[in-house]
C-alpha cells in the first residue's frame, strides 16, 4: 500500500515561544478637574490654659470648591489638590469647675493635599494627607477671640468616573489642630465629603 501523506521536514511542529507583554507606558498627560463638595463634620473643641479648661463636641456642616491636577504613573495615579469650605460647624464648650460657657464656631475649612491610589475600572481610589487651614470665633467671655491656624490632615476617598468628563466620589477627612494660633484652642475634627468634579 502506498502512503499518500508525508510527514514535513523537521517531524513535528517547532514549539510556540510565548513573547514577554510589556508593562503599560506612563501616561504622561496631566488630568487637571476642578468641581463642588459638600457633606456634614464632627469632633470636639477645646480651650486649655492653667487655670481653665473647656471642652465640648462639635458638628456641622462645610461645602465648597475643589481643584487639582494628576498623573497616572503605570497603575499609580499621584496628584495635589487645594480645596475651600465654608460653613457653620460649632461646639457648645463648658468649664465643669467655674460654670464659663460658650460657642466656639470655626466658618473657614481649606485643604492643601496630595493623594496617591490605584484605579479599578472606572474606580479610583486613593490616600490622601496634608494641611489644613482654618478660621472661626469664640464667644466665651474673657476669652473673645478671632481663632484661625493651620494644622495637619491624613484621609482616604474614592472618584468613579460617569460619562463625559465628570466624576463623582467621597472623601473623609481627619484634622489635627493644636493651639491655633496662640490661642489655646485645639480641635479635632473629622470631616465627610460629596464631590462632583469636571475633568479638563
Amino acid at each position: 500500500m502506498v502512503c499518500s501523506g508525508q510527514v514535513s521536514a523537521g517531524g513535528l511542529s517547532d514549539p510556540i515561544i510565548p513573547v514577554p507583554i510589556a508593562p503599560p507606558p506612563i501616561v504622561s498627560k496631566n488630568d487637571w478637574y476642578i468641581g463642588l463638595q459638600v457633606g456634614p463634620g464632627f469632633g470636639e473643641l477645646r480651650y486649655d490654659q492653667e487655670d481653665i479648661s473647656l471642652n465640648g463636641d462639635a458638628d456641622g456642616v462645610f461645602y465648597g470648591v475643589h481643584a487639582g491636577v494628576q498623573r497616572r504613573f503605570g497603575t499609580l495615579t499621584a496628584g495635589l489638590e487645594l480645596d475651600y469650605n465654608t460653613g457653620n460647624f460649632q461646639a457648645e464648650v463648658a468649664e465643669t469647675a467655674g460654670g464659663l460657657t460658650g460657642d466656639v464656631e470655626i466658618t473657614t475649612l481649606a485643604h492643601l493635599k496630595a493623594r496617591l491610589g490605584t484605579h479599578y475600572g472606572r474606580a479610583f481610589v486613593y490616600g490622601t494627607a496634608g494641611m489644613a487651614y482654618d478660621e472661626g470665633s469664640s464667644d466665651v467671655p474673657v476669652l473673645l477671640a478671632d481663632i484661625n491656624g493651620t494644622g495637619a490632615i491624613v484621609g482616604f476617598g474614592s472618584d468613579f468616573w460617569l460619562s463625559g468628563r465628570f466624576s463623582v466620589g467621597g472623601e473623609v477627612l481627619f484634622h489635627d489642630f493644636e493651639n491655633i494660633d496662640d490661642s489655646m484652642y485645639s480641635a479635632r475634627i473629622t470631616t465627610t465629603h460629596l464631590r462632583l468634579s469636571y475633568h479638563f
